[in-house]
């Protein structure tokens, strides 16, 4: 709890993570034979496994698919945070007095507490890729080989960067079979976004509930949903929207209408590759 691991113990955490470094073999406890990461990978080239469960279920355990068949994929809600950090604050303090360790003022920690808090502190078109985390510093470096394998096994993890310990990249458990089949929430920014844009339009419809379902109302409806997302989309977090709504006259029989969205997310930078080329002159 408040010793700094070894670089042995290090690379053992990280082989039970991955599975794909030398280690003691454990296989129960490897978790992508059979806990987070199973199915995530591509079994050959743009097919995402069978073995893959992730998908949302209703109650009789169907899975849901959306309005054109597709799954609906439930790994992008669900971020697994893997960090060798370690964290300092009075509840270490107090919890290595409780041990009798009074020598220490910090503790490791995975996290993923710590990641959960900092989330609900960004703007929603904010991603977590590149920040640092208060509080949360490393217990022992990860090799940026061990940060790769760790990262492409849909795990958040840090590593120390030149403006300091930051997330490597803020990635979701969504399926990333390939670059040209994979879920479209692998990031987490881009699926919160999206509920953004989602509770933006509820909260801009709710105030016509129980209002008669005629074309005045439905146009002032447009409008109040068209203010809503224009403000969001000159914050930032949208670079394009369109919407329609939807009422036949066997919806307003049932008091229905439907509003059909699509946005286009600020969507956000992780990768930047530099070329150079030599000239004799």
């Amino acid at each position: 709890m408040f010793e700094i691991p070894s670089r042995a113990h290090l690379n053992e955490w990280v082989y039970h993570l991955t599975g794909s470094a030398s280690g003691e073999d454990h296989s129960a406890e490897v978790l992508t034979s059979s806990g987070f990461l199973a199915g995530s990978d591509e079994e050959s080239t743009g097919i995402v496994s069978i073995s893959y469960d992730f998908w949302a279920r209703d109650d009789a355990e169907t899975i849901d698919t959306d309005q054109f068949g597709t799954k609906v994929d439930g790994g992008g809600y669900i971020s697994v945070v893997a960090g060798a950090c370690r964290r300092a604050g009075p509840s270490v303090t107090k919890l290595a007095a409780k041990y009798g360790e009074t020598s220490f003022v910090t503790m490791n920690t995975n996290a993923a507490a710590a990641y959960a808090g900092f989330i609900s502190t960004l703007a929603t078109m904010d991603g977590t890729t590149n920040k640092s985390i208060p509080g949360i510093f490393r217990a022992r470096e990860l090799t940026r080989a061990q940060a790769v394998s760790i990262l492409d096994d849909r795990f958040v993890t840090f590593l120390t960067r030149p403006k300091g310990y930051v997330v490597v990249k803020g990635v979701t458990g969504a399926y990333n079979a390939s670059d040209f089949t994979r879920s479209d929430f692998v990031m987490l920014s881009t699926r919160r976004i999206t509920n953004a844009c989602l509770d933006l339009v509820a909260r801009a419809a709710e105030p016509f509930i129980g209002l008669p379902n005629n074309e005045v109302h439905r146009n002032a409806m447009t409008s109040a949903v068209d203010t809503a997302l224009n403000r969001y989309l000159k914050e930032g977090g949208i670079q394009r929207y369109s919407f329609k709504l939807e009422s036949t006259p066997d919806m307003q029989v049932l008091g229905n209408v439907n509003i059909y969205l699509t946005i286009v997310p600020a969507f956000e930078i992780t990768n930047i590759t530099v070329y150079i080329t030599l000239a004799r002159e």
